[in-house]
């Protein structure tokens, strides 16, 4: 069946977007306190500061006295005082270097640092793209094949699935912010470590930097406060403002409950009111409409009687029977409108007329006469000329009632 076929084909899709979406997720994840650094995988630790930077100075001082001294003296204290020099020299650089070398670590580190929170924030969005994508794939592809009761236990599967996916990405944004402060922890260290000078003027260079970025951090502090302050005024407002409508809201429908509604109706609406947070509105039970949960009939006075009788009322109803103020039921007994009457009595001394009248108009009539005197005009009729038949039954009496009926009826159309 090619209709099979494709469900089948959509089924295995969406296994493999399934087992796509999973390996990506266990894959490109971070979580708990591991975290891949240089390539490796190892626990992220702060790092120690460097040791403080030790700067030392060398004063010469060369004071020659040519008073008591030799020139050979004098040239051999210039010679040791060289050599001094030299040396002091040497031990500045060497020391100099060890301190540049554990800062410039130290700036590869916050580097390092950096670029690694760059790419973890390139990596979740490229994670986050991709994982889209393939919820609507799988959204779609599922779209196609769910049907009937399987519609909502596969919306809660994927509801599942989808909150699982934001708290991972809520635990990435969680180590972003983690690395983040780290940095800025690294830069105030950094910040520290530079508070050893060798003049007065670099001194006052460094700290005006270092207050020029401390006020930039106040006054950003301050603007930020001052939105949030802002931002949660006009929040206050506005709840202050949808407490106000709501209040005069409850105060009418309070008004409206205790003047046209009964107690007992506005409990019981109370009563089967539930909220639902999720549609932020009220809602009401459906009743139960079971046999089991039907109220129970009112009694009755007794049987075949519709509601409660009174015996005073019993007896009215006997004594007056047209009033409806007794009636059980909503029923009004009218008296028979009788119609004109359209039809004449028997008459025997026009008979003959109406006899001869319908033997000429009709052939085939055959009429039974019940009176004597219409059965003796008849037998005159059928001696002086030849007509319909006529004839007497006298065995059956209820068929003569019947014909001199219709007879009788037909005479008077």
């Amino acid at each position: 069946d090619p209709k099979d076929a494709k469900i089948r084909e959509f089924q295995d899709k969406i296994k493999e977007l399934r087992e796509a979406l999973a390996a990506q997720e266990k894959g490109m994840g971070i979580g708990g306190p591991h975290a891949m650094v240089d390539g490796k995988e190892g626990k992220t630790t702060t790092m120690q500061a460097a040791a403080p930077r030790i700067i030392e100075k060398i004063i010469e001082k060369t004071i020659v006295r040519r008073e008591g001294v030799s020139e050979d003296e004098l040239k051999k204290l210039q010679e040791d005082a060289v050599r001094e020099k030299n040396e002091l020299k040497k031990k500045a650089q060497v020391e100099m270097k060890a301190l540049l070398a554990s800062q410039s670590k130290t700036e590869e580190e916050r580097d390092r640092l950096a670029a690694q929170l760059q790419e973890k924030a390139q990596q979740k969005e490229q994670l986050e793209k991709k994982k889209h994508e393939m919820l609507a794939q799988l959204e779609e592809y599922e779209h196609k094949v769910i049907v009937g009761g399987q519609l909502m236990d596969k919306a809660a599967k994927q509801e599942l699935e989808l909150r699982d996916a934001q708290q991972k990405v809520d635990e990435q944004k969680r180590q972003e912010m983690q690395l983040a402060r780290e940095l800025a922890e690294r830069e105030d260290s950094n910040m520290v470590l530079e508070e050893q000078f060798s003049s007065l003027q670099e001194e006052v260079d460094v700290k005006t930097k270092k207050l020029k970025k401390l006020w930039a951090k106040h006054k950003a502090a301050s603007t930020e406060i001052e939105d949030l302050r802002a931002e949660f005024q006009t929040e206050k407002e506005d709840m202050l403002e949808t407490i106000r409508e709501l209040t005069r809201q409850l105060k009418i429908k309070q008004v409206l409950l205790q003047h046209f509604v009964p107690l007992d109706d506005a409990y019981a609406i109370e009563k089967r009111s539930k909220w639902d947070p999720d549609a932020d509105e009220w809602t009401l039970e459906h009743l139960e409409t079971r046999p089991t949960s039907l109220r129970p009939k009112r009694p009755v006075a007794r049987r075949g009687v519709r509601r409660a009788e009174t015996d005073f009322a019993r007896r009215n109803r006997q004594l007056d029977r047209g009033n409806p103020r007794w009636k059980g039921d909503n029923v009004i007994v009218l008296e028979l409108e009788m119609p004109e009457r359209r039809t004449k009595d028997y008459e025997s001394g026009m008979m003959g007329f109406w006899l001869d009248r319908i033997a000429s108009n009709e052939d085939d009539v055959e009429i039974i006469v019940l009176d004597e005197n219409l059965q003796g005009s008849n037998d005159d009729k059928d001696s002086g000329a030849s007509g319909p038949t006529m004839a007497c039954d006298t065995d059956d009496k209820d068929d003569k009632e019947v014909e001199a009926w219709r007879l009788t009826s037909h005479f008077g159309r």
